[in-house]
């Protein structure tokens, strides 16, 4: 369950298992290497990734937000059931998002059932009346019971504007979070990019420094075989060759 508390001037959202993690790590949570989530204390890794990767093996993408943070237990099946744990949270908050509204139009059903038995209990009720009851009494009794509904009505109404209201706020707070976390791995993909084109550049200069290190090498070698030989040489072989050279 993700609970929303007031911390300083910025609002964060952070589970209990976060909470616990940072008061024992006594550091603030990284995003995790594989769903990018920030609830990384050892590793760069979450808690629930960590304990995937032990038991299932590396990650393979999800079909849904094909980041590759998905652990399924049986890897030989379809692929269609390869989610990642945020969009399998994803699935049950609407699956009970669903259900809560399917109960609220339930009880809101049952309570028109209710009144209209209710009301026909009350007109057989006044048939039953003596013809000596005031009219006029039974007329206010009426109005006050209609009142009360039309005043339970509405505050069910207000109640189902506030529940969407909080609805919309979530979504919201989803498909935000949702976009920083493709921001995040777009520019992580940039950076690894251009990490390897530096790699290549540095490659490619030591290999033009060898080969000219070595040409270098071969030429001095000539050079000192030919000195040597040229001190085996008589005397006068060495003035023609050193006048040659001249």
């Amino acid at each position: 369950m993700i609970s929303i508390y007031q911390n300083g001037q910025n609002n964060d959202l952070k589970c209990e298992k976060c909470k616990k993690n940072e008061a024992k790590y006594k550091i603030k949570p990284t995003h995790c290497i594989y769903c990018q989530l920030p609830a990384a204390f050892v590793d760069n890794k979450c808690v629930w990734c960590s304990y995937g990767e032990r038991k299932t093996g590396p990650p393979v993408p999800c079909v849904k937000c094909k980041i590759k943070s998905a652990f399924p237990k049986d890897r030989t099946s379809s692929d269609a059931t390869w989610i990642c744990r945020l969009c399998s949270l994803l699935n049950k908050t609407n699956k009970s998002l669903g259900k809560r509204k399917s109960s609220d139009l339930g009880r809101i059903s049952q309570y028109k059932r209710n009144n209209e038995k209710s009301d026909h209990k009350n007109k057989q009720h006044k048939v039953t009346f003596s013809t000596d009851l005031n009219s006029e009494q039974v007329q206010s009794e009426h109005i006050l019971v209609v009142q009360q509904y039309k005043d339970e009505i509405s505050s069910l109404r207000k109640q189902c504007s506030e529940k969407d209201r909080l609805i919309l706020e979530r979504d919201k707070k989803i498909a935000a979070l949702n976009a920083e976390i493709l921001c995040n791995e777009k520019e992580g993909k940039q950076k690894v990019l251009q990490l390897q084109r530096q790699h290549t550049d540095a490659i490619q200069n030591l290999h033009e420094q060898i080969r000219s290190l070595t040409k270098q090498l071969e030429i001095l070698y000539v050079l000192l075989q030919w000195r040597k030989v040229s001190y085996c040489l008589p005397i006068g072989w060495r003035m023609i060759r050193k006048s040659a050279l001249e």
